[in-house]
């Protein structure tokens, strides 16, 4: 059982009691709970919840433009929402999109390794693709890199917290 059917029993269980034998339906929302605004819009969103989507770039922007203020990186509220889409686009899409994270390509009667992605079965989102999906300019892109790289780093430890919590729960 996944822990999205895990959660859907827990907020329907009736007994809410701990036991030390095994992990209680309490114990799956309990785990989430503790995960910011932000972690959880994302866990939403990768259900293909979109309203969630929505809120995880602005909450994410809103971070980002705070977070860049004390350390000098200062984004404007459109671009701190320009590069939250673009870095939630990669946090939610993480698989190579040649093999679709298979690692392996099928041709004919053999199985390939995936030469877009070596086999890791992850999408390497190159500097010209960030450029372009944040909307910058790919011959100023260096100049916005280590933006992005905050704003990305906001994101990926906000989606580790739900991850976290999944191997908790075991």
């Amino acid at each position: 059982m996944g822990i999205d059917e895990s959660l859907a029993i827990a907020v329907s269980a009736r007994s809410l009691a701990w036991a030390d034998y095994k992990t209680m339906p309490v114990e799956y929302v309990a785990a989430l709970a503790g995960a910011s605004e932000l972690a959880s819009s994302i866990y939403r969103a990768k259900q293909s919840d979109k309203l969630a989507l929505h809120r995880a770039i602005l909450l994410l922007a809103h971070q980002a433009q705070r977070t860049g203020k004390r350390k000098r990186l200062y984004l404007s509220p459109q671009q701190a929402q320009a590069f939250a889409a673009a870095a939630l686009t990669e946090v939610l899409n993480p698989k190579c999109q040649m093999c679709k994270g298979a690692c392996v390509v099928a041709s004919d009667t053999k199985r390939v390794t995936c030469s877009t992605c070596n086999g890791s079965g992850v999408h390497r989102y190159a500097d010209g693709e960030r450029a372009a999906n944040c909307g910058v300019d790919r011959d100023d892109w260096s100049k916005w890199s280590r933006r992005y790289e905050m704003v990305i780093g906001i994101a990926r430890g906000s989606d580790d917290a739900v991850a976290h919590a999944r191997v908790r729960l075991g």
